[in-house]
């Protein structure tokens, strides 16, 4: 899937994803021991082809108002890293990002969220500076 993409005059490249954190009272879940259902949309891993990329996670509806972000981890090298310190909207329903995309590599991410319980989920970024 194609995900949201804008580029300005700069040769930056914008990605939205949004995201639906819902709960799942059955345990059909695929987060937190099957207690909720995880879906980014477009899709849950994003290509970066262009020197710098912004990068977007929004919570949507059907997601419950009271499940915010509250960071995110990642298994990139703290010597050269990829990835800015994110920032996080004053409401916790986004979470923004910059790409330096530097190096070919893929760069696993845990987007952490709260809502009672702590959430942790793994979409995933491919770093290709070559496009």
């Amino acid at each position: 899937m194609e995900h949201n993409k804008e580029y300005n005059k700069h040769g930056v490249t914008f990605f939205n994803t949004r995201v639906t954190v819902v709960p799942t009272p059955d345990g059909s879940g695929n987060s937190v021991d099957g207690q909720y259902q995880v879906t980014y949309l477009p899709g849950e891993s994003i290509k970066v082809a262009t020197s710098s990329a912004v990068i977007n996670y929004q919570l949507v509806h059907p997601t419950p108002a009271d499940i915010v972000f509250t960071g995110m981890r990642t298994d990139q090298s703290d010597l050269d890293p990829q990835f800015s310190i994110p920032t996080i909207s004053q409401d916790g329903r986004m979470l923004t990002f910059s790409d330096s995309n530097s190096r070919k590599e893929l760069i696993k991410i845990t987007l952490l969220w709260r809502a009672g319980v702590a959430i942790a989920h793994d979409p995933q970024v491919e770093n290709d500076p070559r496009g």
